[in-house]
């Protein structure tokens, strides 16, 4: 009797372990809040001078010969706890012919743009909010992209629409 009890609760147990599904590898959420994309980037903003004076200084950012500027709003937050960052270079852009792109290395040059540019490092903590920039092709900007985070063998996939 002792003995069918405890293989009925071997049976149940060893079930309930291969029932239960794998959990991603992935812990981010990503959120894309909008994109846009640019021929160039163009910003006249106003100085004060020392002698109170005013001069406008220009911002000008062109990509390389025949490409664009993506220029995408995220968002990004850590859905759970555990010690494995969101690393930039697990990050691209993908176009329908498996062509990837990465964030630009310094996208720093957004905030002379008024955008609010997301950290360029690994992020490691909680939320995370603002724009990046990818340097693409003119000519695919008309394909269907995709953004795409790879992390030990898991992709996730997030359609630009």
């Amino acid at each position: 009797m002792k003995i069918k009890f405890l293989l009925i609760l071997m049976l149940i147990f060893t079930t309930s372990v291969f029932a239960q599904e794998e959990k991603s590898k992935i812990i981010w959420n990503i959120k894309v809040n909008s994109f846009e994309v640019k021929e160039k980037l163009h910003t006249v903003t106003p100085v004060t001078q020392y002698d109170r004076s005013v001069v406008d200084v220009n911002y000008d950012n062109v990509p390389s010969n025949g490409n664009v500027y993506l220029l995408v709003d995220l968002e990004i937050n850590k859905t759970s706890g555990g010690n494995r960052p969101f690393a930039w270079k697990d990050f691209t852009v993908v176009d329908n012919e498996g062509n990837k792109y990465n964030r630009l290395e310094n996208d720093n040059f957004l905030q002379n743009h008024n955008y609010n540019r997301m950290r360029g490092d690994d992020l490691k903590l909680g939320k995370n909010n603002g724009f990046i920039c990818i340097e693409l092709p003119k000519k695919i900007t008309e394909k269907e992209l995709h953004l795409q985070y790879e992390y030990e063998g898991e992709i996730k996939k997030i359609q630009l629409k």
